[in-house]
C-alpha cells in the first residue's frame, strides 16, 4: 500500500494482479513523507536497488531503518528467515481500513488499484503458494504441471482460492467501488495514463518481479477440470460481472 502526498495516490495493492511491480515503480516517485508499506524482502532489495525503499508505515521510524539494516546485510538463501516489521500499515491493506486509519482522503487525491482476469489471478495464486519458498530466497517461482493441479484441486475446493478476491479491497466505507482501477493485461498504458494525470509525463518503468506461469505460458485451460472452470465462476461470480472478464 501506498499512500502519497508528493502524488496526491493512494495505491490499493490487490493480490496477484503486478501490485508488486506497480508499487515498487510508484515507491520511486514518493517523498519523505509518503507511506510506503514493506513487501517481501528480495523485491524489497530490487526496490532498494532502484533508489527507494518502505517509510512511513509504523510508528517507529528507528525500527523501520533497524529492519532495512537488517535486510540489507543478509545474504539472499536466508531472506526466507527475515519477518516484517510490525507496523500501522501492511501489504494489501484494503481501503477501507486506509480510511479508518488516516481518516478520508483530502480533495484532488485519487484511489488507483489493478485487477485481472480470476482465472490468472487463481492460477497465480496456486503457483505462488508452491513456490514462494523459492523464490523468497532469489529462485524462480515456477511450480511444476503436476504440483499446480494438485494445488489448485485443493484450494478450489476449500476456497482458499478467494485470497485473491479483491473486489472488497477497493469498497469504501459505504461500499462503493471507489478506486481507479488498471488492468493487468494493459499495465503499461493504464499505469502511464495514471501517472499522466498525476503530473508525471514519463513514468517510471515496471520492474518485472515475481515472474511465474506467464513465463512458461500455462494458462487456465492447460491446468484447470471444467468443474474447476465452474466453480471459479461461481466463487468470482461478482468480479466477472464487475470488471467485464469473460467466462470460460
Amino acid at each position: 500500500m501506498i499512500y502519497s502526498h508528493e502524488l496526491k495516490l493512494v495505491f490499493i495493492k490487490g493480490r496477484k494482479v503486478a501490485g508488486t511491480s506497480v508499487e515498487i515503480a510508484l515507491s520511486t516517485l514518493c517523498g519523505p513523507s509518503d507511506i510506503i508499506t514493506p513487501i517481501t524482502p528480495i523485491d524489497e532489495l530490487e526496490r532498494l536497488r532502484l533508489g527507494s525503499g518502505p517509510r512511513n508505515f509504523s510508528d517507529d521510524p528507528a525500527a523501520e531503518q533497524a529492519w532495512l539494516s537488517t535486510l540489507r546485510s543478509t545474504p539472499t538463501n536466508r531472506l526466507d528467515e527475515l519477518t516484517l516489521p510490525r507496523s500501522r500499515f501492511r501489504n494489501h491493506m484494503p481501503l477501507t481500513r486506509v480510511l479508518n486509519t488516516i481518516g478520508p482522503t483530502p480533495d484532488g487525491y485519487v484511489v488507483a488499484g489493478v485487477e485481472r482476469d480470476p482465472y490468472a489471478k487463481v492460477l497465480s495464486w496456486a503457483n505462488n503458494k508452491v513456490a514462494m519458498s523459492r523464490y523468497k530466497i532469489g529462485r524462480a517461482m515456477q511450480a511444476s504441471r503436476w504440483a499446480l493441479r494438485r494445488r489448485l484441486s485443493r484450494m478450489i475446493e476449500d476456497k482458499t482460492v478467494l485470497a485473491v478476491h479483491n473486489l472488497a479491497r477497493y469498497r469504501d466505507l459505504d461500499g462503493r467501488l471507489a478506486v481507479t482501477l488498471m488492468r493487468y493485461e494493459t499495465l503499461e498504458e493504464d499505469f502511464q495514463r495514471l501517472l499522466a494525470g498525476r503530473g508525471v509525463p514519463v513514468p517510471p518503468p515496471l520492474p518485472h518481479v515475481k515472474k511465474g506461469l506467464a513465463a512458461i505460458g500455462q494458462g487456465p485451460r492447460d491446468l484447470l477440470t471444467p468443474q474447476q472452470i465452474r466453480q471459479i465462476n461461481t466463487l468470482f461470480e461478482d468480479e466477472f460481472e464487475t470488471y467485464g472478464y469473460p467466462y470460460l
